[in-house]
């Protein structure tokens, strides 16, 4: 998919996996989402600074975040 140069908008689940997230978002090839979350996540970002452990496991390397986190909220796991 990356050899192309013809990438998708979107890129679903574990289609990239962590490695590829901390090689090719430096690269430029992924969008950094860390502006569009603060911005137009208030959701999201409080869940993030309610829970640090959520943007923590999220952020890359670089500081970057290159994918949305897949959190599911249940009463006995993430209150």
């Amino acid at each position: 998919m990356f050899a192309s140069a013809n990438y998708p908008d979107v890129i679903m689940r574990r289609a990239v996996t962590i490695n590829g997230k901390e090689e090719y978002g430096p690269e430029g090839i992924f969008l950094n989402l860390k502006p569009l979350i603060e911005k137009n996540a208030p959701n999201l970002q409080k869940r993030m600074n309610e829970h640090p452990a959520i943007e923590s496991a999220i952020t890359a390397i670089d500081g970057n975040i290159y994918a949305l986190p897949y959190y599911v909220r249940t009463s006995i796991q993430n209150p």
